[in-house]
């Protein structure tokens, strides 16, 4: 298991770093064509919408990283957040529901459950 949790880990990092790239360039992209609006309460209303709908996005990504951070140290802690993590990332197919299944999978072995157990 203690490949599979690597893998896991890694995918968590790959796909976090990814996220919070695509919700930065969402983020420039509404910020842009708030910029081209000649009205400033257009522009205003689509930079707080914009920042309404990325932050949330921003945070998952991040604490998916964290969480694969965590998993390559085989911290014991990590192994519940990235749990709820997968479950959410079953919402995304069809990647996100591959690598979430994948996830769910290793983490809820009982070989993972001891390797865990020490705190890296």
């Amino acid at each position: 298991m203690d490949k599979h949790v690597t893998s896991v880990g890694m995918l968590f990092i790959f796909f976090g770093a990814q996220g919070v790239f695509l919700s930065l360039v969402f983020l420039g992209a509404i910020s842009a064509g708030a910029r081209l609006s000649d009205d400033e309460t257009v522009a205003s209303i689509m930079n707080v919408i914009g920042l309404s709908v990325i932050v949330p996005f921003l945070l998952i990504e991040a604490l998916k990283i964290a969480g694969g951070i965590a998993l390559l140290q085989r911290r014991s802690w990590a192994r519940i957040p990235v749990l709820i993590l997968s479950f959410i990332s079953l919402l995304l197919p069809p990647i996100g529901t591959a690598y979430g299944i994948y996830a769910i999978w290793v983490l809820m072995k009982d070989d993972t459950v001891r390797l865990l157990a020490t705190d890296g």
